[in-house]
């Protein structure tokens, strides 16, 4: 290694994104390529990554010394594992699994317990409060969209939105409704996507597309980053991993509170009001709130349905 050191515990691509401002024009070229490119990108020879981004040769020497690597082959070393890990399908994970033992659910209790402290230490404070400045701006309109399985994290978030500021709409994956939301997307739009590993196509089409429009982009994704990360404007990572074959949401779903959190923050008296007019309106039309108001506030022995 150099004597600046590559960024200690944060992923190779993260590190990248990170440090974009740094660089120079040419060493960002490299960059995009990386982070916008396939997956196996990183992995090519210097050579092949020079005119894959347009640079010179020294270009990309000078980008990974940049991040703190003393060679290309020292790079290479580093990238390899995420690359991997960005292509690994569950059923390849699936014989890793470990049986269930006594101790089972204290082990996963405790993975999970990691997995939101690592991502909430790494997280960036500047993404974050970018993401909460763009999602409390009310002049702007919100489209949240996720994938096949993180829509309902995206879903969530947009109803929590919902309740503290107008113009915010769930993108579901119909394409009719994809393609009206796209119609309508211009400067003011504020794109919301959830891309995991083995990145969506169609999450990614939607993204770009909408920031083609104008749109600022959002984007909750994995310590590997989706494709989409090159085009954001705020990128918010979070861990996946379990020893089971399934990914684990439970980590992004704290970065949503988190940054839900920080909507309340910024726009307090106007949410507040927000809130308060939102709850009204449910007492109106969900009747068994009513309901269940009822037999909080009724007298003991006043025959309350119970």
């Amino acid at each position: 290694m150099s004597e600046q050191e590559a960024p200690a515990g944060l992923p190779v691509f993260e590190s990248i994104r990170r440090q974009l401002s740094e660089m120079s024009a040419a060493e960002r070229k490299v960059a995009r390529t990386l982070l916008g490119g396939p997956a196996a990108t990183g992995l090519a020879s210097s050579t092949k990554l020079a005119r894959l981004a347009q640079v010179s040769g020294p270009t990309v020497i000078r980008f990974v010394n940049h991040l703190g690597y003393a060679t290309y082959a020292d790079f290479q070393d580093a990238v390899k594992g995420e690359v991997v890990a960005r292509v690994t399908t569950p059923v390849e994970l699936y014989p890793e699994a470990p049986s269930a033992g006594g101790g089972a659910l204290d082990d996963f209790s405790a993975t999970l317990g990691s997995a939101i402290s690592d991502t909430l230490n790494r997280l960036s404070p500047e993404d974050l409060a970018a993401a909460g400045e763009l999602l409390a701006d009310p002049r702007r309109k919100v489209l949240v969209f996720g994938g096949w399985f993180s829509s309902s994290l995206a879903r969530h978030l947009a109803a929590m939105l919902q309740e503290l500021r107008p113009g915010v709409e769930f993108i579901d994956e119909a394409r009719t409704q994809r393609v009206a939301a796209l119609c309508d997307a211009d400067k003011r739009t504020i794109a919301v996507a959830f891309d995991f590993r083995r990145y969506e196509a169609e999450t990614e089409k939607l993204g770009r597309a909408l920031v083609d429009q104008g749109a600022k982009l959002v984007l909750f994704t994995d310590p590997w980053l989706s494709p989409l990360a090159d085009v954001a404007s705020a990128v918010l990572p979070a861990s996946v991993g379990t020893p089971r074959p399934f990914e684990s949401y439970v980590s992004s779903m704290a970065v949503v509170e988190a940054l839900t959190a920080r909507v309340v923050d910024l726009t307090s008296a106007a949410s507040r009001a927000r809130f308060e007019r939102y709850g009204s309106f449910v007492d109106t039309l969900v009747p068994h709130w009513e309901y269940r108001r009822g037999i909080d506030t009724a007298e003991p022995g006043s025959g309350a349905p119970s």
